[in-house]
C-alpha cells in the first residue's frame, strides 16, 4: 500500500514537473514591416466561423532548430508547409481576412532564448465596437527538446453587475 502511494506521488510530482518545464518566449514588434527572406510553415489555427476570436497565424521557420506545436492538438490548426516569405505572409493575411471583426493585423516576432528568429505570429487587432473588454494573445514555452508549445488564449472581462451598481 505504501509503495502504490509513493508511485502515485511521484507520478505527480513529476506530471507536474513536465508542464512546468520550458522557458517563456515572448514576442515582439519586429525590427522591420516585412519578414525576413526563408523558408516558412504556415500554421493557421482557429477560424471556426467568420466571428472566431481564437484565430491567429505563425510562421515556423524551417532552417533552424526548434518547431512550433499546439498545445491542444491538430484539430483546430492546418499547416502549410515549405513557403517562401512572401507566399506565407499571403496565405495568412488571407487566412485572417476571413473574420468580419478585424480591422488591422499585427505581426509579432518569435524569438529564441538568445534573441535568434523562430517565427512570426500574425495576430487580428478586432473592431472594438464589437469585441469590448478582452483580452487575445498566444504564449509560447520552449521545451527542452526545442519544441516551441504555443496555446491562444481569449479572455472576456466583464465586471460584475453588482460593482455596476455601487457608487
Amino acid at each position: 500500500m505504501k509503495l502504490m502511494k509513493l508511485i502515485l506521488v511521484v507520478f505527480v510530482v513529476v506530471s507536474l514537473a513536465s508542464c512546468a518545464t520550458g522557458v517563456r518566449l515572448y514576442p515582439k514588434s519586429p525590427d522591420s514591416n516585412s519578414v525576413a527572406e526563408g523558408v516558412y510553415d504556415v500554421i493557421l489555427y482557429g477560424m471556426d466561423g467568420p466571428n472566431d476570436v481564437e484565430t491567429v497565424a505563425i510562421l515556423d521557420r524551417t532552417d533552424d532548430s526548434y518547431r512550433l506545436v499546439s498545445k491542444f492538438g491538430s484539430e483546430h490548426y492546418k499547416v502549410y508547409y515549405g513557403l517562401k516569405a512572401d507566399q506565407a505572409v499571403e496565405k495568412a493575411s488571407n487566412f485572417l481576412k476571413g473574420l468580419t471583426i478585424v480591422t488591422a493585423m499585427e505581426r509579432r516576432m518569435i524569438t529564441g532564448p538568445n534573441g535568434e528568429r523562430i517565427g512570426y505570429e500574425i495576430r487580428p487587432i478586432f473592431d472594438s465596437s464589437t469585441v469590448i473588454n478582452s483580452y487575445f494573445g498566444c504564449s509560447y514555452n520552449l521545451q527542452p527538446n526545442s519544441d516551441v508549445v504555443f496555446s491562444v488564449m481569449w479572455q472576456e472581462f466583464y465586471k460584475p453587475f453588482s460593482s455596476l451598481n455601487k457608487r
